[in-house]
C-alpha cells in the first residue's frame, strides 16, 4: 500500500468542498436577472466611456435634469459596460457574476488556509456562506465588497498578530481602495474592531508592542482616507460615515425594501435563522476567548442584520469565518478533548446536519434557476417593462415618462436619451428623502399625480399592472389608456 500524504489529501478535500459550491453558485448565477439597479449602473459606465458623460451629473431623468450626483461607483459601472460591450448583455452579466464568485471563493480559500481550517471546519461553514451569497447575488457594486470583506479580515488577523506599520500600510491601502470603489462602511467595521481590540489589549495586558502615538496616528489615517474619494466631483467630500448616517436616521426603510427589517423577508428561510442563532453563538465566545474586537464586530452587524435586510449577507460571511476561526483554535487545543464523547458527538452530529440541509438548499435553488433560465424571456417580461419600451423605441420619438422606481432603470438603458424618467434607483445619490417620500405618496393620491403630470408635462405614465392601480390611473383625467 502506497503511504498517503496527509496535507496533500487534506488539501484535496479542502478543495472538493469548495469546488463543489462554487459550481452551485455558477449554476444559481445563470438565472435571469433580479437587480432593478443595473441597467442605470451599464448605461452610465457606457456614457462615460463612450461619450465622456460627466457621472457626477444626472441625464436620464426629467425630475432632476442636471442635478449633482454622489457618490458613484464609477469603477463598477466601467467594469460593466466593459464586460457587456465584450460578450453582449446576458452573457456579459452573468460573466461578471461568475468573476465575482471565483474571486470572493480565492479569497476565501486564502483565509481558510490561513487559519488552518480542517476539512470539517470548512464543509460545515463554506456552504452556510455560500447560502449567504446566494441572498446578494446580483448585479450592484457591493459584491464585490464582500471579497474585500474577507480581504480585510485576513489584515485584521495579520495587524492582531503584528501591530506594526508595515500591516496597517496594508491596511490602508485596502481601505483606500475601498472607499473609492464602494461604501466602505463594513471595512471601517472591522478595522475599528482591530483597534478596539489593540486598545483594550494594551489597557488590560499591559501590551507594549506599540504607543499610544502610534495608535492614534494610525487611527486619525484611516479614518481621514474616508474623505479621500475620486467618485465625488472634487475627489474630497463628506466622509462617507455621515452618509450612512444621513441614510439611518432618514429611515428609509419605511419606503425603500432593501433597508426594511428582515424578519419579513427572511421569515421562512432556515439557514438565515441558523445563521443568526451561530452568530450569537460567535458574539458569546468571543467574550469568553476576550476577542473584544470581534465581539464588537459581531453584535453590531448581527444586529443590523437583524434590522437592514441587505445586511444580512455581509453580517453572515464575517461572523462564519470569525466562527471558522475558533473552530480551528479549538481544534487545535485540549479542550476538544476534554469534551465528553457523548457531547463531542452530539456536536458533530447537529453541524453535520445543519451543513447537509445548506447543501441541499443550494442544490435547490441550483435546480431552481435552471428552470428559470429555460423561461428567461417569460421571467424578464415579468420583471421588467420589456415590451412597453419596445413600444416606445419603435413608435415614439421622446417624451417624460411618470414611472415607479423599478421601471427606471430599465427605461434609461433601454431607450433613447430623448426620452427622461421620473424616478429610478439613484435614491439619496441623486434623488433626495423628501422626493422619495413624495414618490411614496404620488400613486396613492390621484391630486398629487395630476399636479406632477401638469409640472413636467409627462408624455407617459408606466406602474405595475394591478387591477388596483390601474383602476387609478384610468380615474385621472390627465391619463388616458395608449
Amino acid at each position: 500500500m502506497l503511504p498517503i500524504d496527509k496535507d496533500k489529501a487534506h488539501i484535496f478535500y479542502v478543495s472538493l468542498i469548495f469546488i463543489i459550491c462554487y459550481i452551485l453558485l455558477a449554476v444559481i448565477a445563470m438565472r435571469p436577472m433580479i437587480a432593478f439597479d443595473t441597467f442605470w449602473h451599464l448605461q452610465m459606465g457606457k456614457d462615460f466611456v463612450e461619450g465622456g458623460l460627466s457621472p457626477w451629473v444626472d441625464h436620464y431623468s426629467f425630475s432632476y435634469p442636471g442635478g449633482d450626483i454622489a457618490s458613484i461607483p464609477l469603477m463598477f459601472q466601467m467594469l460593466v459596460y466593459q464586460f457587456v460591450s465584450f460578450f453582449g448583455e446576458e452573457t456579459g452579466f452573468y460573466l461578471i457574476k461568475l468573476f465575482y464568485i471565483t474571486s470572493l471563493f480565492l479569497v476565501l480559500f486564502a483565509y481558510f488556509r490561513k487559519i488552518n481550517a480542517n476539512g470539517y471546519i470548512v464543509f460545515l461553514i463554506l456552504p452556510i456562506i455560500a447560502m449567504a451569497i446566494n441572498l446578494r447575488l446580483i448585479l450592484r457594486p457591493e459584491i464585490f465588497s464582500y471579497v474585500l470583506i474577507v480581504i480585510s479580515l485576513i489584515l485584521y488577523l495579520r495587524a492582531q498578530k503584528s501591530f506594526v506599520t508595515k500591516e496597517l500600510v496594508y491596511i490602508s491601502l485596502l481601505l483606500l481602495f475601498w472607499v473609492n470603489y464602494h461604501t466602505p462602511i463594513i471595512g471601517y467595521i472591522i478595522i475599528f474592531g482591530l483597534f478596539l481590540d489593540k486598545a483594550m489589549n494594551k489597557l488590560i495586558n499591559k501590551d507594549d508592542s506599540f504607543s499610544w502615538t502610534f495608535w492614534f496616528l494610525f487611527g486619525g489615517v484611516i479614518f481621514s482616507i474616508g474623505f479621500i474619494n475620486i467618485n465625488e466631483q472634487f475627489f474630497v467630500g463628506q466622509h462617507f460615515a455621515l452618509d450612512a448616517l444621513d441614510v439611518m436616521s432618514d429611515d428609509y426603510s419605511q419606503y425603500v425594501q432593501e433597508y426594511k427589517d428582515s424578519y419579513g423577508l427572511y421569515s421562512t428561510d432556515l439557514i438565515v435563522h441558523v445563521s443568526w442563532a451561530l452568530s450569537v453563538y460567535v458574539a458569546i465566545w468571543s467574550l469568553i476567548n476576550k476577542q473584544y474586537g470581534f465581539l464588537f464586530i459581531t453584535i453590531l452587524l448581527t444586529y443590523f442584520s437583524w434590522s437592514l435586510s441587505r445586511l444580512v449577507t455581509a453580517a453572515t460571511l464575517i461572523n462564519m469565518c470569525i466562527l471558522a476561526l475558533y473552530f480551528s483554535q479549538l481544534m487545535f487545543t485540549k479542550h476538544m478533548v476534554k469534551i465528553r464523547p457523548s457531547i463531542r458527538k452530539a456536536m458533530y452530529f447537529v453541524s453535520y446536519i445543519v451543513a447537509l440541509i445548506a447543501y441541499f438548499y443550494l442544490v435547490s435553488i441550483a435546480y431552481d434557476s435552471i428552470e428559470e433560465n429555460k423561461n428567461k424571456q417569460q421571467v424578464l417580461e415579468k420583471r421588467y417593462p420589456v415590451q412597453v419600451a419596445d413600444y416606445l423605441r419603435g413608435y415614439h420619438s421622446g417624451g417624460n415618462i411618470l414611472n415607479v422606481l423599478q421601471y427606471g432603470s430599465y427605461f434609461i438603458n433601454k431607450l433613447p436619451p430623448t426620452f427622461k424618467v421620473y424616478y429610478d434607483g439613484r435614491s439619496n445619490i441623486l434623488y433626495p428623502f423628501d422626493f422619495v417620500i413624495h414618490n411614496h405618496h404620488l400613486w396613492r393620491d390621484k391630486k398629487i399625480m395630476n399636479e406632477v403630470i401638469d409640472r413636467y408635462d409627462v408624455n407617459y405614465a408606466m406602474h405595475i399592472n394591478t387591477p388596483e392601480r390601474f383602476s387609478f390611473l384610468e380615474s385621472s383625467e390627465k391619463l388616458k389608456l395608449g
